[in-house]
């Protein structure tokens, strides 16, 4: 069963206004939460010694739930399309880091395929499901392809016909997710307003979450924490850490779901690609 206020998100597209506003707020939580884990990943003995502070309940809490998340492997969906191209399996990170945190904060269980369907149909129609064309640097989020959208996006090609538009844009490639539907996510779920008090600006903020019990969504890179070093970024959700100062992770693409990563590989993952540096709070925020 599914809470359904998932449908009160907005679309990706908003007013310039807004644009520029969520803009801001993304780039200054990047910049102070990528400053944060820098300067601990030259201080290594301050990052463990921070580990220690605190305890993480979310270990008991999702060791109890194993068998209930969504994992992208799964039979039942793993093979449907993700909006105009590649597989849920694998391109739909963004949706199932949503649903394992929904699972994970008691706002849904055993959840139906058809249920998941919904979501992430809902989720590609609103535009968060990026992409583009090969011979194009243009991103995309439209749910469909069609000639008449083309020529409209594409106003330089409305002379060409159907064979010559696609020779030169190529075919359509999969980006993934866009972040700002976590935000959304956790403005609609947990009261927030978003980018403003969804975003951790600093690893100090990251360590209280998840002590208070938060489950704190990341975005990290695969290739950094040992897979396929093509593989890129990937949302995950944070849970805490263990007694070997490992860092234990709710992962859709993870044997069981869980991802257990020694703790600077993780913080190394996270800054990687700089401009994109992202830890999501979900917290209550006192007025």
């Amino acid at each position: 069963m599914l809470d359904r206020n998932y449908k009160q998100i907005g679309d990706m597209t908003v007013s310039p206004e807004e644009h520029k506003f969520r803009k801001q707020c993304s780039a200054l939580s990047t910049k102070t939460l990528c400053e944060s884990i820098s300067s601990l990943l030259r201080d290594t003995d301050q990052l463990f010694e921070g580990l220690k502070k605190g305890s993480y309940p979310l270990l008991e809490r999702a060791e109890k739930m194993m068998g209930e998340w969504v994992l992208a492997s799964d039979p039942r969906w793993k093979d449907w399309i993700f909006g105009c191209v590649n597989t849920l399996e694998k391109s739909g990170c963004l949706p199932f880091c949503a649903l394992n945190f929904l699972i994970l904060s008691g706002k849904a269980h055993d959840i139906l395929p058809s249920e998941i369907k919904e979501f992430t149909d809902d989720l590609v129609e609103k535009g968060y499901r990026r992409w583009h064309f090969a011979n194009s640097t243009k991103n995309l989020g439209w749910s469909e392809i069609t000639m008449d959208l083309i020529r409209h996006e594409f106003p330089e090609l409305k002379d060409n016909n159907d064979e010559e538009i696609r020779e030169i844009l190529g075919k359509p490639e999969g980006i993934g997710g866009a972040m700002l539907y976590l935000d959304q996510l956790l403005a609609v779920y947990c009261g927030l307003k978003p980018y403003e008090e969804t975003r951790c600006s600093t690893w100090q903020e990251v360590l209280n979450c998840l002590y208070n019990g938060s489950p704190v969504p990341v975005r990290i890179d695969l290739g950094i924490i040992g897979e396929d070093a093509s593989t890129g970024g990937h949302y995950a959700t944070l849970l805490g850490f263990n007694n070997n100062q490992e860092a234990v992770l709710l992962d859709s693409s993870a044997d069981a779901g869980i991802r257990v990563v020694p703790a600077e590989q993780l913080l190394k993952s996270m800054i990687y690609q700089k401009t994109m540096v992202t830890a999501w709070n979900a917290m209550p925020h006192s007025n």
